[in-house]
């Protein structure tokens, strides 16, 4: 089980004697900080209740991005759950920061031909193309989900040779 405290992180000292304030992540023995790039000096920052206290100008905008940066790590926390993934600070934060795209297997083949003929592999892009192409006709759908594609589906495709 995840959980998460607010904190500032007085390791990291600026110039301006200000910290950085971070959301500090604990998964069982391992812990991963996100910095939320704000900065605060000790006075404006209340550690009991991880809130900034009146003595910053911005406090309510603050607090509510470490609110809502909460929730999503919360959401992240339990989608990991659901799916049944090892839950670990490390890959709460990767989730976070950087999501993975959800791309159906066209839109990920399209994307691969663009890249293809970004760099002048044109030979290679036609042939993607005209596979793909393939695979639309005879699936008779615009979107085809990666767990869609599989052994049965390519048997019943019927062949066409060329000669």
């Amino acid at each position: 089980m995840a959980t998460f405290k607010v904190k500032l992180d007085t390791r990291r000292k600026l110039n301006d004697d200000t910290y950085p304030l971070v959301i500090r992540i604990h998964s069982g023995r391992t812990r991963r900080d996100i910095n939320l790039k704000t900065y605060l000096k000790e006075t404006e920052f209340d550690s009991e209740t991880g809130q900034v206290n009146s003595k910053h100008p911005n406090r309510k905008e603050i607090n509510q991005l470490v609110k809502k940066r909460l929730i999503q790590l919360q959401q992240t926390t339990l989608k990991l759950e659901i799916q049944d993934e090892v839950v670990s600070a490390g890959r709460i934060k990767t989730r976070l920061i950087k999501p993975t795209p959800k791309l159906n297997f066209i839109q990920y083949a399209e994307k691969v031909i663009a890249e293809m003929r970004e760099v002048n592999r044109n030979g290679n892009a036609n042939a993607y193309r005209d596979a793909l192409s393939a695979l639309k006709e005879y699936s008779g759908r615009a979107e085809l989900q990666f767990k869609e594609l599989d052994y049965e589906l390519l048997l019943e495709a019927p062949v066409k040779l060329t000669t």
